[in-house]
């Protein structure tokens, strides 16, 4: 009798970490979101838009094309139209919401970032995607909830 109770409980335990491990990987916070960010470039201009939808409340980004509302450990990908063959970074007005600076360098078409862990809910980044060989560029937002 001992050892069925014995047998059991250690069934239900097993089960429930089974259950409990589960709802984790399920829960939306358990793996960072991927969106995308489409760069059009005429000349010197870039526009962004988001693919999917900004991910925002209506207030947050009002009709800023290029805004994103994200969270933490989420990833943002910035992708160049296949047509243009030049450079871009992320130049941000002030600190930059993205772990290890990623966007600060020059680089060819497309660019994945993770945006920082150590966040807080509401803080919003302005930035500009420069062209390389441009002084300016778009200036579109990222909002972290």
């Amino acid at each position: 009798m001992k050892l069925v109770m014995n047998y059991t409980k250690n069934y239900l335990k097993s089960l429930v970490t089974i259950i409990f491990g589960i709802a984790i990987m399920l829960s939306g916070n358990s793996f960072g979101a991927d969106k995308q960010i489409a760069l059009t470039v005429n000349e010197c201009a870039v526009s962004a838009s988001v693919n999917g939808g900004s991910g925002c409340d209506a207030d947050q980004c009002a009709s800023e094309a290029g805004c994103i509302c994200t969270k933490k450990g989420d990833f943002i990908t910035w992708k160049l139209d296949n047509e243009v063959d030049s450079d871009f970074k992320l130049k941000f007005s002030g600190d930059s919401p993205l772990k290890d600076n990623c966007g600060k360098n020059f680089k060819k078409s497309e660019r994945k970032c993770k945006v920082k862990e150590s966040l807080t809910i509401g803080q919003s980044f302005d930035y500009q995607v420069v062209m390389q060989g441009c002084d300016n560029g778009s200036d579109p937002r990222i909002i972290i909830q």
